[in-house]
């Protein structure tokens, strides 16, 4: 999907379409890839505590304490685009880049 996606994006570059037009296509183009990306990156963070954890024994508050730290380290709070605006939230992330 996402090939197919890169590939509309470099049809519509080669396009004579008028340039409002080309602006709002690509942006949607754009945010779909970007949805895609964070979707597969999603499925991959989801298995990243199994190996924090032990099996036989209960979690001791270092590991705890340790889970939520990769936890918090692993997430993405803002994101900055080319222009130097911010955007700390998943909405406006997905819709502005």
């Amino acid at each position: 999907m996402e090939i197919h996606l890169y590939e509309r994006l470099y049809d519509i570059l080669r396009s004579d379409a008028p340039e409002t037009e080309t602006f709002r296509t690509l942006q949607r183009i754009k945010a779909k890839i970007v949805r895609l990306q964070a979707s597969e990156k999603a499925k991959i963070l989801l298995n990243t505590n199994d190996h924090d954890k032990m099996d036989s024994k209960e979690s001791s508050l270092y590991h705890v304490l340790k889970m939520r730290r990769l936890h918090n380290v692993r997430k993405i709070s803002h994101v900055q685009d080319s222009h130097g605006y911010t955007y700390a939230t998943p909405n406006e992330i997905t819709n502005n880049l």
